[in-house]
């Protein structure tokens, strides 16, 4: 409640709990859904000095996506307690789910029929969210878009590529699903 009673005070139009509640960005959506499994690939990010830091890639879809509870839900009723002043949750975008890790060849084919039926599936179980979140509340929802300035990254680039995707195709799937 203090950082939104910091964004108040500064003057901020609609504030937000600041994802302090959450671990990562995408922690509201990646615990309110069953069906993913660890991914074993790494992801490498790199810096304009040429300096590199690995992570954990995101989840993979190992079974048929299944919601399980709404995160966005309890921040809007959480903000709706702690203040009158307009409010937003963010969440991540739903190309954030078509990363080249959540969809692996050999595990993620088996519930779905090919990356299209995910992504088509993962659009509707986003709405059923934010359809909650304005039920509880919610008048502004602000989606993070991190996956386009990796597209143009030839390491990442080689990354789906060696997985199978066409370059046009997937950004065409992930500006549809945006």
């Amino acid at each position: 409640s203090d950082a939104v009673t910091r964004q108040i005070d500064a003057g901020l139009d609609v504030v937000s709990d600041g994802e302090f509640r959450r671990a990562f960005f995408t922690g509201g959506v990646d615990v309110a859904l069953s069906g993913f499994q660890p991914n074993q690939r790494k992801i490498v990010f790199e810096n304009a000095a040429g300096e590199t830091m690995e992570s954990t890639g995101r989840p993979t879809v190992a079974s048929r996506l299944e919601k399980v509870g709404n995160p966005l839900v309890r921040e809007a009723e959480f903000l709706t307690r702690i203040t009158d002043h307009p409010f937003k949750i963010t969440m991540p975008a739903a190309s954030m789910y078509q990363w080249y890790g959540v969809w692996t060849p050999g595990i993620t084919d088996t519930p779905y029929a090919d990356v299209d039926a995910l992504a088509d599936h993962f659009v509707r179980l986003l709405r059923e969210f934010i359809d909650e979140a304005v039920a509880a509340g919610c008048r502004y929802i602000q989606f993070d878009f991190p996956f386009y300035p990796l597209y143009v990254n030839e390491r990442h680039r080689s990354n789906w590529r060696a997985m199978g995707f066409d370059d046009e195709a997937y950004l065409e799937r992930i500006l549809r699903v945006d």
